[in-house]
């Protein structure tokens, strides 16, 4: 996949004023300032209560919408986006992923963190929630990258990582 939907769902967001971070793959590629290996699709974190607005504007951009409880996916010209959904509650930002919630201070995630991938400036989440979301990824080159991130620790202690038990059934 080529950065073009990145860059396109990016553009659309910062220029429509709605705050979002890079995540997944495309964020250790922000972190290390040039992209590593081939992606399937870009991650975006948005606000919960921004997901409508989210949806208008990408549908009026001619992006099919998938709507599931945790994201949105965008899809266009084969290429896809995923938007996963942070609810705000009590100074918290939560993350609903698959098999776990991510809880962490609103402050982690407010401070504005950047970087540039092929010219253009991407805002991404921090190094601590990129350690804790890649670090373990079945994709070697995301792990290893992500084990070598500088990381505050105190900042660290106050992500909350909680899985949830899935069925097999």
């Amino acid at each position: 996949m080529s950065l073009k939907i990145l860059k396109e769902v990016k553009d659309l967001l910062a220029n429509s004023g709605l705050t979002y971070w890079v995540t997944g793959g495309y964020a250790l590629d922000i972190v290390v300032g040039r992209v590593t290996r081939e992606h399937k699709n870009a991650d975006f974190i948005i606000r919960l209560f921004d997901a409508g607005r989210v949806q208008t504007m990408l549908e009026k951009n001619d992006f099919d919408i998938t709507i599931s409880r945790q994201k949105l996916t965008a899809r266009k010209n084969l290429q896809t986006a995923n938007l996963l959904t942070m609810d705000e509650q009590k100074k918290e930002y939560i993350i609903p992923l698959l098999n776990a919630e991510i809880t962490m201070p609103v402050i982690i995630m407010n401070e504005y963190i950047s970087g540039e991938l092929d010219y253009t400036k991407y805002r991404r989440i921090p190094n601590e929630l990129i350690y804790l979301l890649m670090n373990h990824s079945p994709i070697t080159a995301d792990s290893i990258i992500a084990r070598n991130l500088k990381i505050d620790k105190k900042i660290l202690k106050q992500i909350k990582v909680n899985l949830r038990k899935t069925s097999l059934t």
